[in-house]
């Protein structure tokens, strides 16, 4: 998810030393740690910045092209199906980016490199999060602007009319809200609660971080629902015996409440957790894992 394989190539010197050179020391030191690795990261992955920019950008171009070509209106059937795709994609990805906080970290002279320099833990932490949460998606966004537009002016010079991807996209999340609150804070809450979860098992594996949080969290979760399940019918059935009990679920907002607590008190569990191991990362280090 990042270029952090390339440091020489950037600019920083990973020579004999093992200092890194990458033009932070030369900042104003009112930049304090967290701009200055902020900068490290925008400055070493621009270029990946613009090849995410550019694939949105060239999906959304690529499904243009063929509705010009081949429907006489602009309906709602393409747009409404870029915006499904885009949402969708958005939502795994928010979802499961924590598992890549420590992917610029695999290799023992990416470590060198981002641990000499100038900024404590914590700050390199918030940078990588920053990075992942928002300049990625910035990124994105701007390749899903760029393409929209063009879009537009592919369909109306070819069409007569156009429709928009993003104005879709708002849409569709207006429509939640009007529907209730907690139609957009118990989605916001469960993203929060599943990004938290990827970061901390992440944060264990030192390479493919992503897909073996995937199998883990998966295996783990189903291994905790027959747990959990056969739990809690011994229990009910040892206080009242088996089939003399009938079991009522809490009214959908009480629930939600509860849902919505517990998942933010996991969820602070798990940014701890994900930054205490990161805190205690050190350069000299073979194994697979990050204890």
């Amino acid at each position: 998810m990042d270029t952090t394989n390339k440091y020489n190539q950037n600019g920083t010197d990973t020579a004999q030393t093992g200092t890194p050179t990458t033009g932070t020391e030369t900042m104003p030191t009112a930049l304090g740690g967290l701009g200055k690795m902020l900068v490290f990261y925008i400055v070493l992955n621009r270029a990946f910045y613009l090849q995410v920019a550019g694939i949105f950008l060239t999906i959304i171009l690529l499904a243009t092209v063929p509705n010009c070509l081949l429907s006489d209106s602009a309906g709602y059937g393409y747009t409404t199906g870029l915006a499904s795709v885009i949402g969708s994609v958005a939502a795994i990805y928010f979802s499961t980016c924590g598992a890549f906080i420590v992917s610029d970290l695999s290799h023992r002279h990416q470590r060198v490199a981002i641990f000499m320099l100038p900024a404590s833990k914590m700050e390199k932490f918030l940078a990588r999060y920053v990075h992942l949460m928002v300049l990625v998606p910035l990124a994105a966004f701007v390749g899903i602007g760029v393409g929209d537009i063009l879009q537009m002016i592919l369909s109306k010079a070819t069409i007569g009319d156009y429709n928009s991807i993003i104005a879709t996209c708002a849409g569709y999340m207006s429509f939640a809200g009007v529907e209730g609150p907690l139609n957009v804070i118990d989605p916001l809450v469960a993203l929060i609660y599943f990004n938290s979860l990827f970061l901390a098992v992440g944060a264990i594996f030192r390479r493919h971080a992503w897909l073996k949080s995937n199998i883990f969290i998966f295996m783990g979760m189903i291994v905790l629902l027959i747990v959990a399940a056969f739990l809690m019918k011994s229990l009910l059935d040892m206080i009242y015996g088996y089939n003399g009990y009938e079991i009522e679920l809490l009214a959908s907002t009480p629930r939600s409440i509860v849902l919505c607590a517990i998942s933010i008190v996991l969820a602070a569990f798990n940014y701890w957790f994900g930054y205490h191991i990161y805190s205690r990362m050190q350069v000299a280090a073979n194994r697979w894992y990050n204890f």
